[in-house]
């Protein structure tokens, strides 16, 4: 009896056992072998590489590198452009707004001054004149010497500053042209004398200018026309003049804060016979024009008026 309950006992287990591994078989695919494993991963990884070697191919070609001379900075564009440095920086949209005399040296006030300039340009030879950058007296870039006077390079035209060179916008250019119009409406003709040798320098202190400079007559005209000018830039939010502005011409520059160009100015005074009285005239001008320049247009504000009383458009 209990070798017949032991047979059943030990049957019924071998059939549940049987059930299970056929549940266990339904329930879940059967796992692949190894050797198929490393198939499958070797054939996924040749995939990706096929994926990636077409993008490879598909994608723009890469651009060559930047020449050498860009990469060492603005030293060498500085230098070839006299160290101009911007005031203010580019923006699309902005436009530089200058307000200024036209100033055309007669040909006895240009003949008075060549040979004062030309002993400026021995002093220092690296002078640059205003008209297109060249230099001031070729005869030194090429290492002769140039007794003449008419070697010394005048611009054609100077102009005396009544404004700040400022950025304004597309919107400001009407309003300002206009008020600047109405407020020189009633100015009148008058004598710009030039008394004195100066040195300016700009605001980065990177290139120092040789100037004529206002002293005596037309001082005081100068003087209300910059406050003119003012009151229009203050309207608009624009930097104003400087305080105790002192009106010139620039007839050339060199590199530098303008150390050394201070005593050349004083070797210039004592060669003219500047006096310290402000009395001496080395040249003079007649005022006749105020023009505003934005961007590349320029706008006239001001020229002599006719017998009609309508300013003339130059």
């Amino acid at each position: 009896m209990d070798a017949l309950q032991l047979y059943l006992s030990s049957d019924s287990d071998s059939e549940a056992s049987t059930v299970a591994v056929g549940k266990r078989k339904r329930g879940r695919s059967p796992q692949p072998h190894l050797s198929d494993m490393g198939l499958q991963e070797e054939c996924s990884r040749q995939q990706e590489e096929r994926s990636a070697e077409n993008c490879r191919s598909a994608s723009p070609p890469r651009l060559p590198s930047p020449p050498k001379d860009l990469l060492k900075g603005n030293d060498q564009s500085l230098q070839t452009h006299g160290l101009r440095v911007r005031s203010f920086p580019h923006i699309d949209g902005n436009f530089a707004l200058h307000v200024y005399i036209p100033v055309v040296l007669s040909s006895i006030a240009r003949s008075k001054l060549a040979p004062i300039l030309k002993k400026a340009s021995n002093l220092v030879p690296q002078l640059q004149s205003l008209e297109n950058d060249v230099p001031f007296n070729p005869a030194h870039k090429s290492g002769n010497e140039c007794s003449s006077v008419d070697c010394i390079k005048l611009a054609k035209e100077y102009h005396i500053s009544l404004s700040r060179t400022v950025p304004i916008r597309i919107y400001q250019i009407d309003s300002i042209v206009s008020m600047l119009r109405h407020k020189f409406y009633n100015q009148k003709r008058y004598s710009i004398e030039f008394g004195k040798w100066a040195v300016f320098v700009n605001d980065e202190r990177t290139r120092s200018f040789l100037a004529l400079e206002i002293v005596n007559g037309g001082f005081p005209e100068i003087q209300r026309q910059v406050c003119l000018v003012n009151d229009v830039y203050k309207l608009h939010d624009l930097p104003l003049y400087y305080k105790n502005a002192r009106p010139h011409i620039s007839v050339a520059w060199a590199l530098g804060n303008g150390d050394g160009m201070r005593k050349v100015a004083e070797e210039l005074n004592k060669f003219s016979g500047v006096t310290e009285n402000g009395l001496t005239v080395l040249c003079s001008f007649t005022f006749n024009k105020v023009l505003c320049k934005i961007g590349q247009q320029v706008y006239p504000i001001w020229t002599r008026v006719t017998q009609h009383g309508i300013a003339k458009s130059s």
